[in-house]
């Protein structure tokens, strides 16, 4: 059983890796009552599968979410009362933390579940196109990314060095129509 984070910056792939992901499984949208909140689930026929978060927009991941603790209790809901074997999530918010990855290593030792965390990078270059295109021509502040960019490379480094299974993904590499892969290899 697997808790698979996506981590990564602006524009690295983590939202269309996981949306197409979602795509070639079939996985269903349902919203689940976690706590007072109703927070939405894509989740497979027989429910080994739930991925956290909304996917049927521009954005997605859990950046929708309130915060990192209604972050965790998706991931406990989706572990003890979904009974998912393969809980995926990402979002850029919580990408580039080492304090919240390692968090949740932990945590998915106690659910009894491995963490793993899957880091995507791509060249500045190619990333600032995409952000261009996404934002209709709008410029994005190339020192915002660079940093993004750092932090995910740095957070990746600690998690490893602290034993966490870590992965890291060029998504420049790999051909859009097939990003969906990166997840799939790991289920």
């Amino acid at each position: 059983m697997k808790i698979l984070q996506i981590r990564g910056a602006n524009a690295s792939g983590k939202t269309t890796i996981v949306r197409q992901f979602i795509e070639h499984n079939g996985l269903a949208l349902t919203f689940e009552k976690v706590g007072e909140t109703e927070l939405p689930f894509y989740v497979s026929a027989d429910r080994k599968i739930a991925v956290l978060g909304r996917y049927d927009k521009t954005t997605g991941g859990c950046d929708l979410f309130s915060g990192k603790a209604q972050v965790v209790s998706a991931i406990v809901y989706a572990a003890r009362k979904l009974r998912a074997e393969t809980i995926i999530f990402e979002g850029f918010i919580y990408g580039k933390s080492f304090a919240f990855g390692n968090g949740l290593n932990g945590l998915a030792k106690i659910l009894g579940y491995e963490y793993i965390g899957i880091s995507l990078h791509r060249t500045i270059e190619s990333a600032m196109r995409l952000l261009l295109e996404r934002n209709g021509g709008k410029s994005f502040s190339t020192e915002n990314l660079l940093r993004s960019m750092k932090d995910v490379e740095a957070s990746h480094q600690k998690l490893r060095a602290a034993g966490v299974k870590m992965r890291r993904v060029n998504t420049d590499a790999i051909p859009y129509e097939e990003m969906w892969k990166v997840l799939q290899g790991e289920i």
